[in-house]
């Protein structure tokens, strides 16, 4: 099977909104996600993107992608920016097979090129799955002592 990395474009969008809604909902959190596909195609694609997109294929087809930002958000600490992962998806028939590492790693070339000191993202802390691929196969360290401190603006509905 061969697999490639690729930016995402629009034509993607199909592909990454229903797979977003799937692994929401799969998680039980899919009141998080409000968006129309219209809404998410012009955050994503549109004349101000507010993230970047990788599309991960593998013969071809698309299987996964990654969200991510680059920003300096911890300025005040970190000379150098952070690349920030919103979402890393691999569909369930092609998880366990290295897909998510093959992307993980052109991430982490991104950030690289990009010049970042690190890449940051937060896994839900029931998500055993996603800590254990974070920290045995990409030797990530799951911070576990950081407490993230967060204000909800908008009242959540179940």
């Amino acid at each position: 099977m061969k697999k490639e990395v690729c930016s995402g474009s629009v034509k993607d969008i199909d592909f990454i909104y229903d797979e977003l809604k799937k692994d929401f909902d799969e998680q039980g959190i899919l009141y998080r996600f409000k968006y129309s596909k219209d809404e998410f195609r012009d955050l994503l694609f549109g004349e101000r993107p507010i993230a970047n997109v990788l599309i991960l294929l593998a013969d071809e087809q698309p299987i996964g992608f990654a969200i991510y930002a680059i920003d300096c958000r911890n300025f005040t600490v970190l000379c150098s920016s952070t690349l920030y992962i919103n979402d890393l998806y691999i569909i369930k028939s092609h998880r366990r097979g290295g897909a998510a590492t093959f992307l993980f790693e052109a991430l982490k070339d991104i950030a690289k090129q990009e010049k970042c000191g690190r890449l940051e993202g937060i896994v839900l802390k029931d998500n055993e799955g996603a800590m254990d691929f974070y920290e045995k196969f990409l030797h990530a360290r799951v911070l576990s002592s950081f407490n993230y401190m967060r204000l909800e603006l908008e009242e959540k509905s179940n």
